[in-house]
C-alpha cells in the first residue's frame, strides 16, 4: 500500500509538472488578447498613428516614439508604423512609397539602398529639417524591448510578411506587436508564419467574416479592424465570440488638424466597442478620456 501511494504521487507530481510546462508554452496571442481586454478597464488601449502627430516631431521617427512614450508613462500605449523594404533587402519606417515629403532625400525607397536611406534626415511636420535618421525595423525592436509599455501595431507594406515576422520572432516580441492585415490572404500568410502572433484583419461586412472564420485561426490570434461600414450587429457578434477590436478616427484625413472634443471619442468607443483606438493624436486623446 505504501508503494502504491508513493507511485502514485510520483505521477501526479508528474502530471502537474507537464501542466505548468504547457502552462508557460501557452499562445502568446491568447496572452496579448487577455491582456488587450482586462488591463485597460478605464478606456481603450491607444494607439498613436505613425507614432502620433501631437507635436512637430518626424512622423514614424524614434524622436517621435520616444516622445509619446514617455509621456504616457508606465502607462500601456501602441505605436503604429509603416514597413518598407530598401534596394539591398533592409526593412525602413516608411510611410510613403517614396522619401520625397518626409525626408532630404529623393525617390522610390524599394529602388534606394541602405547606406544612402541612412544617410538621410527626416523632415519635421512642418518640413522643417531635423537630424533624425530614418529608423531601422531592428532598431525600433531594439528600442521595443528597452520600453515595456509600448506596442507595436506593424503596417507591412508590400509582400515582407515572412522577414517582418521573422525579425519580430528572433527578438522575442510576438506578444508586443499586432500585425496589420487587410486580406483574408495575408491574415493566413502570417497566421502560417507564428501561430502565437495576434494579427488584425479587415471585417467591413458578413462576408469578411465568413471568409476569415473558415481560415480556422483562433479567434484568440485575432484583432478585428472594423471600419464605417462595420453593421452594429456585426460589432456585437464580434464582441460575443470575443474578439478584440480596433478602428480608426483618422482626424487628419477629416482634415481636423488636432483632436476633437472630449464628446466625439465617446461616442465613437460607445458605437464602435473598440479595444484599441487608433488615433493621430495619442497623447491628447489618452487627456481627454482620463
Amino acid at each position: 500500500m505504501k508503494l502504491s501511494i508513493q507511485l502514485f504521487s510520483s505521477i501526479l507530481l508528474f502530471m502537474i509538472c507537464i501542466n505548468n510546462i504547457h502552462a508557460q508554452k501557452k499562445d502568446t496571442a491568447i496572452y496579448v488578447n487577455q491582456h488587450f481586454k482586462k488591463s485597460w478597464k478605464n478606456g481603450p488601449l491607444i494607439s498613436g498613428h505613425r507614432g502620433g502627430f501631437d507635436s512637430n516631431l518626424p512622423e514614424n521617427s524614434l524622436a517621435r516614439f520616444n516622445m509619446i512614450a514617455n509621456a504616457f508613462k508606465k502607462s500601456a500605449v501602441m505605436l503604429e508604423l509603416d514597413i518598407r523594404q530598401s534596394a539591398d533587402g533592409d526593412l525602413f519606417i516608411m510611410h510613403d512609397e517614396t522619401i520625397d515629403r518626409t525626408t532630404n532625400g529623393v525617390g522610390a525607397i524599394k529602388q534606394l539602398t541602405s547606406t544612402y536611406l541612412e544617410s538621410l534626415y527626416l523632415k519635421a511636420q512642418k518640413g522643417d529639417p531635423t537630424q533624425e535618421r530614418i529608423p531601422t525595423f531592428d532598431g525600433v525592436l531594439k528600442w521595443l524591448s528597452a520600453h515595456k509599455n509600448v506596442y507595436l501595431m506593424v503596417d507591412v507594406k508590400d509582400d515582407l510578411w515572412q522577414k517582418t515576422v521573422q525579425k519580430i520572432k528572433k527578438k522575442k516580441l510576438e506578444d508586443r506587436c499586432l500585425i496589420l492585415t487587410f486580406s483574408p490572404i495575408n491574415t493566413q500568410k502570417v497566421y502560417q508564419l507564428s501561430s502565437s502572433i495576434t494579427i488584425s484583419t479587415l471585417i467591413s461586412n458578413e462576408e469578411d467574416w465568413e471568409r476569415i472564420k473558415a481560415l480556422n485561426i483562433p479567434f484568440s490570434n485575432l484583432v478585428a479592424y472594423i471600419n464605417a461600414k462595420t453593421p452594429v450587429s456585426l460589432i456585437e457578434k464580434l464582441k460575443k465570440n470575443g474578439i478584440v477590436l480596433t478602428s480608426d478616427i483618422s482626424e487628419n484625413v477629416q482634415k481636423h488638424p488636432d483632436a476633437f472634443d472630449k464628446g466625439y471619442y465617446t461616442e465613437f468607443l460607445k458605437t464602435k466597442q473598440v479595444d484599441i483606438l487608433i488615433t493621430d493624436y495619442p497623447f491628447a486623446v489618452k487627456e481627454l478620456l482620463k
